[in-house]
This record gives structure tokens, C-alpha cells and sequence, in this order.
């Protein structure tokens, strides 16, 4: 809810300056603005995300991409965005949330970076240490400049040291997030195992 209240505030503050901006003599300048955000709330990790920016979890290197892009591609040259905030009065954005571990890194990018880097280039990076971030993220960036990115190049990487005890709610979470299992049969298969008989069942258990 907080979230909210301030994205739509950011959204309708840009969609009004674009509105202005094509009444005034600056008909080629819009207030347009893709939107990628992480915010770490106890163990857990919300996302807010309008755009084509994007966020990446890396963990035991491996590398997954969190954010879907908002942009569609006519061809190998030219696209454009789908979404983003200031293109309509009503902003739209992704919202995911997610356990966090100790250990977790992420990356924060803009296309001026992440599509002119890979995978390898990212766990070298993070190799440096939680400690050297902000280096590894100004050699990441100098990376994508050296293979001839000509956009921005907006780049930030996160490391979970610790974490907090989970909150009531975040076990509940955990505890519900799995099914019922089945009744449980001879010769049935569960969790890799398999049931060879019952030895005790009551009207309570």
C-alpha cells in the first residue's frame, strides 16, 4: 500500500509533465521513466517493476532474472517500451515477493549494461568480495562502455549478509506454501519415497 501511494504519486507528477511538455514549445521531450525496485522487509524481498530495467538474483552462481522486460521489439535495431511510468495517467507495474537467504546477491541494470554483459561476467565480478561492490558494479559498467554500449549505463549490485528472525507471518507463509499431502496408500510414491504399509492411523491423526 505504501508503495503505491508512492509510485502513483512519481507516475501522475512525469505523466503531467509529458502532458505540458507537448503543449509547450519542447514537443520531442517526454517524461518517460522505466522503474525497477528491491526493498528488503525482514527475510523478505519486494519487488516493484515498470520497464525494461532489470533485476537479477545470483546465488551459488547461478544467475535468474527476476523482472520480465516491458518492451517489445519490431527488430534487431529498434524497439520500444510497453510500459513505463509517465506513458499513461494510470500506472502499471509487476509486483513479486519472495524469501530471502543469507548469501543472496542481486543486480540492479539498465539495458545500457545488461545487454552487453553475460553470466560469467557477473559472477567474476561478484568474485571481489561483498566488500568491493561498488567496484565490481564500476567494472561492470566499464565492461559494457569498452563493448560499445552507447545508452546509460545504471548499475547496482546488493549483497544479504545476515538476516533478521522470520516474522510470524513469513512462517506462516512458509508452512501454508506447500499442499496437503494425499491419503497416504501402500506402494504409493511421496516425496521420493515409497509408503510399504501402514503401521497406525486414528480418527485424529
Amino acid at each position: 500500500t505504501s508503495a503505491l501511494k508512492v509510485l502513483t504519486a512519481i507516475n501522475a507528477w512525469l505523466y503531467s509533465q509529458s502532458l505540458h511538455s507537448h503543449l509547450a514549445s519542447d514537443m520531442n521531450r517526454g517524461y518517460v521513466c522505466t522503474f525497477s525496485a528491491i526493498i528488503f522487509k525482514s527475510s523478505t524481498g519486494h519487488i516493484f517493476h515498470s520497464g525494461d530495467a532489470r533485476i537479477y538474483k545470483v546465488h551459488n552462481d547461478h544467475l535468474e532474472q527476476l523482472t520480465k522486460d516491458h518492451r517489445f521489439q519490431i527488430n534487431a535495431n529498434k524497439s520500444y517500451l510497453t510500459r513505463a511510468f509517465g506513458m499513461e495517467e494510470h500506472v502499471e507495474f509487476d509486483y513479486r515477493s519472495f524469501p530471502l537467504q543469507s548469501g543472496d546477491n542481486f543486480v540492479l541494470a539498465t539495458d545500457g549494461v545488461y545487454e552487453l554483459i553475460n553470466h560469467r561476467d557477473i559472477i567474476h565480478a561478484l568474485e571481489t568480495g561483498p566488500d568491493n561492490l561498488d567496484l565490481a558494479a564500476e567494472k561492470l559498467a566499464n565492461l559494457a562502455l569498452e563493448r560499445g554500449s552507447n545508452d546509460n549505463l545504471s548499475i547496482q549490485l546488493i549483497h544479504i549478509e545476515k538476516l533478521p528472525n522470520l516474522t510470524e507471518n513469513e512462517i506462516l507463509k512458509q508452512l501454508t506454501a506447500l499442499p496437503f499431502p494425499p491419503e497416504l496408500e501402500a506402494r504409493m510414491e511421496f516425496d521420493g519415497f515409497q509408503i510399504i504399509r501402514k503401521i497406525h492411523a486414528s480418527p485424529r491423526s
